[in-house]
């Protein structure tokens, strides 16, 4: 199946991911634009190289300092806000000094609105002091965080806006009007305000028949914070990172994803960044796992450079005593063996014959295969001398960022991913079109068609599929843990042959 927003490796052309259309509508061969509100917190973190820890009541000199901007969501939105279909708000308070004015000319310039971010009357900006090496983190933080009340105040104008459609609640046989934003997500900070905020937008959109129409995501990265469990129960789109699961006591985004299955939302995707591991995601809805190896970057950067197991999924993650037909999700790779048993090592229970560790299969034809990829030299499943000198901590935010831009092609918002809009109440006596004897009768014509556009475009054109999301952020996190900044990688992943 191919598309012209079909997310694929190819050899570099023309293609651009700055060509879509910025219509707002669905129209063939195009992808709506994202709107996303991202709301964390914003610092200033000041590494200092010095020879050695200074002891007490010392005075030290560093070798030299270095200014990075920190938080999550803004890390997110400034890689998003490089393709040209994404349209970023972030909800982060500044200061009202001088070093708050010039994170918002900074953050403006990268392409991220600040018109939500509420102004501390107070001088400065979050810092953190970092001593290199030893990993020595000084936090000094005089702005208060945004409240959940304050929250809702400051996106009213944008929920309420009469040209995004701020319409009143749609009649009988009416369809909604589009919703003013694509996307909300959270990094999860303060986990009972951010619980209380998801609540919030998740009975405002049900309101405006709107809640399969956004994505609700949010970040459960720290494993310090309590009280975390619950947004997961409370989002469509959950990200795990390597040290929360760590500190659970798993060490495979597999284990740890599995586990989750009995309190995550049935629609829900829950995703683990593994650092320089890859990645893995979970898909409640479809009963589909997926895991990303490694990413490592062909030296000659050859347009397809993904391995025969860059990402693999086992529909088994869900068996017992299902007889499934799993595919491989990499490119040109053979197929799995069919099962026509439930695998005993899904939960902790060992492996079955055939199988990996994971308790995935694979049959013969596969292994011998996968015996030539590895000893492939050009294999991006092959780790490299430098890998264990690469900084997973920088690549976190990039990988959120390609997910959420992968996924808004055309997989999310909607169904199965999205909860389902429950029927329309039955219709009042006056307002019933056709009433004959105490009884409705509604004719094809009392419910409006959709867009003539939408009926000439197929379902599933230019949809990317969950492998090719997960490959696609994992490639872009790879590719930002051997560059210094993340500026530039969305003209990366267009140039390495990614067609968008």
């Amino acid at each position: 199946m191919s598309g012209p927003n079909k997310l694929r490796k190819e050899s570099p052309g023309n293609i651009s991911p700055r060509a879509i259309s910025p219509s707002s509508e669905f129209s063939p061969g195009h992808a709506r634009p994202l709107r996303i509100v991202a709301s964390g917190t914003l610092f200033i973190t000041h590494t200092l190289t010095v020879d050695s820890y200074p002891s007490e009541h010392s005075n030290t000199r560093a070798q030299a300092v270095v200014r990075v901007r920190g938080g999550s969501a803004a890390a997110t939105l400034s890689v998003l806000a490089q393709f040209s279909d994404c349209m970023s708000w972030l909800v982060a308070p500044i200061g009202s000094g001088p070093e708050g004015a010039s994170l918002r000319i900074e953050l403006e310039r990268e392409g991220i609105s600040t018109q939500l971010c509420p102004r501390r009357e107070t001088d400065g900006v979050p810092k953190a002091l970092d001593s290199t090496g030893s990993q020595t983190v000084i936090n000094h933080n005089p702005i208060p965080d945004v409240t959940h009340d304050e929250y809702f105040r400051i996106l009213g104008p944008l929920l309420y806006s009469t040209i995004n459609g701020g319409a009143d609640t749609p009649k009988y046989g009416q369809l909604p009007p589009a919703p003013p934003v694509d996307w909300f997500h959270f990094e999860g900070r303060s986990p009972h305000i951010t619980g209380d905020n998801l609540t919030g937008l998740d009975s405002w959109l049900k309101e405006r028949g709107w809640r399969d129409r956004v994505v609700l995501s949010v970040e459960v990265g720290r494993p310090e914070r309590p009280g975390q469990d619950i947004l997961m129960q409370l989002a469509d789109v959950i990200f795990f990172s390597k040290p929360y699961a760590v500190a659970r006591s798993f060490n495979s985004p597999r284990a740890f994803l599995l586990s989750l299955r009995s309190i995550a939302p049935p629609h829900a995707l829950l995703i683990a960044s593994w650092g320089k591991e890859g990645a893995g995601l979970l898909s409640m809805p479809t009963r589909e796992y997926f895991q990303s190896s490694p990413f490592v970057p062909d030296p000659a950067e050859e347009p397809d450079i993904s391995g025969i197991a860059s990402v693999r999924t086992s529909t088994a993650a869900f068996s017992s005593g299902w007889s499934v037909l799993a595919r491989d999700a990499g490119n040109g790779g053979p197929p799995f063996g069919r099962m026509s048993r439930g695998l005993d090592g899904l939960d902790g229970g060992g492996t079955t014959e055939g199988s990996t560790e994971d308790g995935e299969f694979w049959n013969e034809e596969r292994r011998r295969q996968w015996m030539m990829d590895i000893a492939s030299p050009r294999s991006s499943s092959r780790p490299t001398e430098d890998d264990e000198e690469l900084d997973e901590t920088e690549a976190d935010d990039s990988f959120i960022a390609g997910m959420i831009f992968a996924l808004s092609r055309r997989i999310l918002p909607g169904l199965p991913y999205s909860p389902a809009r429950p029927p329309p109440p039955p219709p009042t006596t006056s307002s019933r079109p056709g009433t004959s004897g105490g009884r409705t009768t509604l004719k094809p014509t009392d419910i409006p068609s959709p867009p003539a556009a939408t009926i000439n475009t197929p379902l599933y054109e230019g949809r990317w599929r969950l492998d090719e999301c997960l490959r696609f952020a994992t490639e872009m996190a790879g590719r930002r843990m051997r560059r210094k900044t993340s500026a530039g990688l969305a003209l990366v992943m267009e140039k390495v042959g990614w067609r968008m």
